[in-house]
């Protein structure tokens, strides 16, 4: 299977998970493998029996900011449960800077997730220094979201939880805990999926769907059919 092959089967992938989740607003271009016209063309010279359905699909995505594009598809959900579980901790009588935790750790992910591309064009010294920025944005992600969902579980939640139970009874302490346990399993889901997009690979050979661009259900009858036929 060529380059091309491999592109069209990603964005086939793409169409069929695109009917998992029901959401209104049109998805971005950015979660397409290659550019929206590059792929239209690519589609048009492949030999998929499906071939115009997947143009006329292609209709569906709508242009916006770069930067706003990968913060809504990508990092809104995940930024959202930081700080709702940054706001657990504190209520529970944790420091406030968890919250700037959860904003260095949004801010983190934002940068670890730009495509080397990018960086080329904000006049960064040089591809290594790229390279060292995003790998220290991901530490700053990884350190300052981990931290905190560990926090919350842990601590605010566990550890709560015995001694509103088992220590000294208190049901105010007891919801706490129950709400900073629910919280940190929406927050642990968001973070594998924002783990997952930032080890994906946008375009080319190596491309994939990262779970968390998962919307609308437009496209839901696109079924495993699309790819019989499809020879490499």
């Amino acid at each position: 299977m060529n380059q091309e092959q491999q592109i069209v089967s990603a964005y086939v992938k793409l169409l069929k998970e695109l009917g998992d989740l029901r959401v209104s607003d049109p998805p971005p271009e950015l979660i397409l493998p290659v550019p929206k016209d590059e792929l239209r063309q690519i589609v048009v010279r492949s030999e998929h029996p499906a071939k115009n359905v997947l143009i006329e699909a292609l209709e569906q995505f709508k242009p916006e900011g770069r930067y706003t594009q990968l913060f809504r598809a990508e990092l809104m959900r995940p930024s959202f449960a930081a700080v709702a579980a940054a706001v657990a901790i504190i209520i529970g009588g944790g420091s406030w800077l968890w919250l700037v935790g959860a904003f260095l750790g949004a801010v983190g992910a934002f940068f670890a997730s730009l495509k080397m591309e990018d960086w080329a064009k904000t006049g960064q010294a040089s591809q290594w220094g790229n390279v060292v920025f995003v790998k220290f944005a991901e530490m700053v992600f990884v350190v300052c979201w981990g931290a905190l969902w560990l926090r919350l579980v842990i601590t605010s939640g566990l550890y709560d939880l015995y001694l509103s139970t088992w220590v000294r009874f208190s049901a105010g302490g007891v919801i706490l805990a129950v709400l900073s346990l629910c919280i940190g399993y929406f927050f642990a889901k968001y973070l594998k999926r924002c783990f997952s997009s930032l080890s994906t690979t946008r375009g080319g050979e190596n491309s994939e769907v990262p779970h968390s661009l998962k919307s609308s259900a437009r496209y839901a009858d696109l079924t495993e059919t699309m790819d019989s036929g499809y020879n490499a």
